[in-house]
């Protein structure tokens, strides 16, 4: 079975799991050091969750067509 990779599921402006991932990373890394003042430390948690989402998102795209892949191969 084929497996969907990030080219599978066509051109699209929205940046890779990989890329999210990292992104994700940052943003608890940022959280992390504990030196940020209040103001950066509420963006920082905020931009982790948009990109939490993000990747939740994507992960379900992919199931989807990684099902769908499934379906269509039969048993």
């Amino acid at each position: 079975m084929k497996h969907p990779t990030e080219s599978d599921t066509g051109p699209t402006d929205e940046p890779g799991i990989d890329e999210l991932l990292d992104q994700l990373e940052k943003a608890m890394a940022r959280l992390a050091d504990g030196s940020l003042p209040l103001d950066e430390l509420v963006k920082a948690d905020e931009e982790q969750w948009r990109v939490l989402e993000r990747v939740q998102a994507r992960l379900r795209e992919l199931l989807a067509k990684l099902e769908a892949d499934a379906r269509e191969e039969g048993p």
